[in-house]
């Protein structure tokens, strides 16, 4: 929990002081808060004050790794059993870093694996359960999306295997 300090700047609205927040260790952030008159202290989270403020939301989230097999071979070692509970870890963490795209703004998906549940099927679930939320096409160089995603695979773009989805808040 973080006290964030309103710069005295209040309205009284149907018996509530409404609290616009300043500052955040240095760092102006807007938000208001709706407070019963009487209240001596009021605390707002961080969640609560940055809440749809970014333009845009980088999701990297662990992963298997299995797309940097070549650079880390001891991956191979270890049990596929180590590796089933990531999806729903993943999809939690990119649910959860959704809560701060603005509206208009993107949200984007990343692992370090070729794996298809950590990667197109977590983002497939993530769009049926926030229709808020659209695949946003992108290309780099002569690599282009499909559905907002796309998978590097190492003998094709000469790079690490690794998956990125661009997802979009709708307005």
């Amino acid at each position: 929990l973080l006290i964030l300090y309103a710069r005295q700047s209040y309205k009284i609205y149907n018996n509530y002081y409404k609290l616009t927040v300043g500052d955040l260790n240095g760092v102006t952030v807007q938000s208001e808060a709706s407070i019963p008159i009487g209240t001596k202290t009021a605390y707002l989270t961080l969640e609560d004050a940055i809440k749809e403020k970014f333009d845009k939301v980088l999701c990297d989230v662990p992963c298997s790794g299995l797309g940097v097999i070549f650079k880390k071979p001891d991956i191979k070692y270890k049990s596929t059993d180590a590796y089933k509970g990531l999806p729903s870890v993943q999809y939690d963490i990119l649910s959860n870093c959704a809560k701060y795209v603005k509206k208009g703004g993107i949200l984007v998906y990343s692992t370090c694996t070729l794996n298809s549940m950590e990667n197109e099927k977590n983002v497939e679930k993530f769009l049926c359960e926030n229709k808020d939320f659209s695949p946003c096409d992108f290309e780099i160089g002569t690599i282009k999306s499909s559905k907002g995603g796309y998978t590097f695979l190492p003998h094709i773009t000469s790079t690490d295997g690794f998956f990125v989805a661009r997802l979009i808040k709708n307005k």
